[in-house]
């Protein structure tokens, strides 16, 4: 997996739980 992968998948999961968060 490259660099970019693995940030762009930190960056998807960052943004769904900050998203769960917020909906609560």
């Amino acid at each position: 997996m490259s660099v970019r992968q693995s940030l762009l998948a930190i960056l998807d999961q960052g943004a769904c739980y900050g998203y769960q968060l917020r909906a609560e």
